[in-house]
């Protein structure tokens, strides 16, 4: 299981209410063709025809990367939406125009955790909320993923805060636990914290 952040403005446009209506999430890059099947090399040949090759990264995430029961943070403004990803890759030809309001016709399937409310930005813990900065249209932040799960699990948007303030107090008496074992005498113990540290850089 990954984790990604997603926008929700595919072609310029913001299209949430697209999202939650039909359960998809989508990226731009109207290129004309489905990316079904194709290669890296051949989504760069088909991008750099419209001059969009710098859009190669988020078509290869969406596309080829992502996989049902990835997990999505979606942020619209002060609303976080979570979503979880339910299958493969979508390509929708009446989308697939240049034009404003359309221009999105690369799509997975998504499920919405809450019934498709959203978080209130606010009451998100610390370190998910620094990597909501990424300004990029999709990035992975499954080194979020406990955070990311724990919050899924809440029974409401309004739990959320509750839970992740829960969280945050646990992870600050884990790293002080850390602490006092890497600075103390029993080396094995050392060891293992050091070796838990790392795994999580």
């Amino acid at each position: 299981m990954r984790c990604w952040i997603l926008r929700p403005s595919p072609h310029g446009t913001n299209q949430i209410s697209y999202f939650l209506s039909e359960g998809r999430v989508a990226i731009g890059y109207p290129v004309g063709h489905s990316f079904a099947g194709c290669s890296y090399d051949e989504i760069r040949a088909f991008l750099e025809q419209k001059g969009w090759e710098a859009g190669l990264g988020n078509v290869a995430r969406l596309v080829q990367d992502m996989s049902p029961d990835d997990l999505l943070v979606i942020p619209d403004g002060r609303e976080i939406y979570f979503a979880e990803v339910t299958g493969n890759y979508v390509y929708v030809p009446e989308l697939d125009d240049d034009l404003p309001g359309s221009g999105f016709p690369h799509q997975r399937p998504v499920r919405f955790f809450f019934d498709g409310r959203p978080v209130p930005r606010e009451t998100l813990p610390k370190e998910l909320l620094e990597s909501l900065r990424f300004p990029g249209t999709i990035a992975e932040i499954t080194k979020h993923r406990d955070v990311i799960l724990s919050i899924t699990e809440a029974a409401s948007p309004a739990d959320v805060g509750a839970t992740s303030s829960e969280w945050t107090r646990l992870v600050t008496k884990s790293t002080a636990l850390l602490e006092r074992l890497l600075d103390g005498d029993d080396i094995e113990y050392a060891l293992r914290a050091a070796q838990i540290v790392l795994s999580h850089k």
